[in-house]
């Protein structure tokens, strides 16, 4: 019999996490907290939120950045 060689693939496919979470303006306590479902980045540094989310929520906010996406555009 010949040397007989094996080969074990393991495949790793990466997924997209998600969650479900409450959102609320400790600013403005009276409005009412929003649950939304969203999209979790672990290499993530800024929470993102659509503009109608903030605007529900009285989130005015302090500044604007630009920012570069995974596919090289700026936004």
């Amino acid at each position: 019999m010949g040397n007989a060689v094996e080969f074990v693939i393991f495949v790793f496919t990466m997924g997209l996490t998600f969650s479900s979470i409450e959102l609320s303006n400790p600013v403005r306590p009276s409005l009412p907290p929003i649950k939304v479902r969203c999209l979790a980045d672990s290499g993530s540094i800024y929470l993102v939120l659509p503009a109608f989310i903030a605007d529900q929520l009285g989130i005015v906010p302090l500044e604007q950045r630009t920012i570069t996406l995974a596919d090289g555009s700026d936004k």
